[in-house]
């Protein structure tokens, strides 16, 4: 769905990312409310469904903005940091503020504050990657790249 979107729009799979990072919300505010098992695996199931699709998504306008050779070393930036603040910081946030609420719900609900972080980045790139894409190999020549 992102190459598609992306034939007619440079910053076409940012829509994806977009749809990763405020789709799930409502699922998981159903899942870690939930009264019943069958509730919380309802909306845990869909929260992990629709936020997946962003990470590709993400990694691949990630590719589009530098050169072929340059892809290596940014796929390398783009997942660590995703794995510094995702998946080192998510996880403590959440038990600390679980810790600090009594309450795992809390804690895991705590997360979503950052999700109008995500979103104004994800605007924000969506608006910059066009030009960014546009200007790649001028920005290369001028670091001294031999194109």
């Amino acid at each position: 769905m992102s190459d598609r979107l992306r034939q007619g729009n440079p910053a076409g799979r940012l829509w994806v990312v977009i749809f990763g990072a405020v789709v799930p919300v409502p699922f998981l505010i159903l899942a870690f409310t939930a009264s019943s098992p069958a509730a919380f695996y309802t909306g845990i199931f869909l929260a992990q469904l629709t936020a997946s699709c962003a990470l590709g998504a993400a990694a691949a306008t990630t590719q589009d903005m530098v050169l072929p050779r340059m892809r290596g070393t940014a796929t390398a930036t783009f997942f660590i940091g995703t794995t510094l603040i995702g998946l080192a910081l998510g996880p403590y946030m959440a038990g600390r503020v679980s810790t600090l609420t009594g309450s795992l719900s809390i804690g895991m609900l705590s997360l979503l504050v950052v999700t109008p972080i995500t979103l104004a980045c994800a605007v924000a790139a969506y608006r910059l990657a066009p030009g960014a894409e546009a200007t790649r190999e001028a920005r290369a020549r001028a670091a001294g790249e031999d194109i």
